[in-house]
């Protein structure tokens, strides 16, 4: 064998009739008399075809110099001969269930082609679209760790060559697959943090807050986002329960047009080895009326996991929420409405 292991480095970014999804086994006849002998390529690896040095028997179908060949098929190899296999790695089928709703199971998360990246009202995410977003919440890693661990996947199995004498050789076939994630960070004085929630405090109604997130991508594959908006009524943290979920809702209001995004969608490039590049997204916080407010948005990557933003605030009419230099203060208060 040319190979002691076939490796396929692929991606679901990429196309599947990529170069990265095939490979060819390279098998020469060092032995002195004719072997003969059947190919086994166990899924998720399909054998696409055969090409010999020397024609094989009669009752395998040709095209050209290629072999049509299939488990059954029985190949001939002559002595110094050689013969190649073309393998290709097919990427299992997502699940899908009702409605045409992902499973939870495969990737659900995937971001549809046709989905609108736009803001959304509560009112208009129902339906399958808010189905996805809540199933791609519910799979969004809990941590950076969590989601680096999840974008890399190594698929193994064992091409068999069965022998006419009853012996068996085999080769192992591995597919090391990578899937796109982000990172949401923050700094928190001595340097960047995972950043899953932000509280934006307690401040007057006239007084918008704003706060620097950043984007980055640590894997070596295109990401490609969107963010959605993620009903509270379909949220429930890691660890609560549904009910104590439900009244934790109560408690606030889920308006998320007072948090405004500066982005709700756009596209990621690879780190390329280096250490990965920052990208800056704003957050606003803006309530017209007093409240206490919280949303939580689902950053959806195309084909990987999902990274969930709860966003928090307090507006009040209260003078002394009023953002001023604490020097003034005392004169805010001292005349109420005179505002500097």
């Amino acid at each position: 064998l040319s190979e002691e292991k076939l490796q396929f480095e692929v991606s679901p970014v990429w196309p599947e009739d990529a170069p990265c999804y095939t490979k060819v086994l390279t098998m020469r006849n060092a032995q002195a008399s004719v072997l003969r002998f059947s190919l086994a390529v166990p899924a998720p690896f399909v054998l696409r075809g055969v090409d010999s040095s020397c024609p094989q028997a009669s009752r395998v179908q040709h095209e050209g110099l290629r072999a049509v060949v299939s488990e059954a098929s029985v190949l001939e190899l002559p002595p110094r001969e050689t013969l190649t296999a073309t393998i290709s790695f097919v990427p299992p089928r997502k699940r899908r269930g009702r409605r045409g709703v992902p499973n939870a199971a495969s990737d659900a998360d995937a971001l549809s082609e046709h989905e609108d990246a736009s803001s959304v009202a509560p009112s208009q995410v129902t339906g399958v679209g808010s189905e996805r977003t809540s199933v791609a919440a519910r799979n969004s890693p809990a941590n950076a760790q969590d989601a680096a661990l999840f974008s890399r996947e190594e698929i193994e199995e064992d091409l068999a060559i069965a022998f006419a004498n009853g012996s068996v050789q085999t080769c192992p076939l591995a597919a090391l697959v990578t899937k796109p994630f982000m990172q949401l960070s923050r700094s928190d004085g001595e340097g960047r943090a995972f950043c899953g929630a932000v509280s934006f405090g307690v401040h007057h109604v006239d007084c918008p807050q704003a706060v620097e997130l950043q984007l980055s991508n640590p894997t070596e594959v295109d990401v490609h986002w969107s963010c959605k908006h993620l009903p509270i009524a379909k949220h429930v943290p890691p660890g609560m329960t549904a009910r104590r979920a439900a009244e934790l809702a109560a408690e606030t209001t889920d308006r998320p047009e007072v948090f405004l995004l500066g982005q709700r969608e756009g596209s990621i490039a690879p780190k390329r080895g280096r250490t990965p590049a920052l990208h800056p997204l704003s957050v606003h916080f803006h309530a017209a009326e007093a409240g206490r407010y919280r949303s939580v948005f689902v950053f959806k990557v195309r084909h990987g996991a999902s990274v969930k933003l709860e966003l928090t605030g307090e507006a009040t009419y209260n003078e002394e929420d009023y953002d001023a230099d604490p020097r003034e203060r005392h004169l805010q208060l001292m005349l109420p409405g005179t505002l500097s």
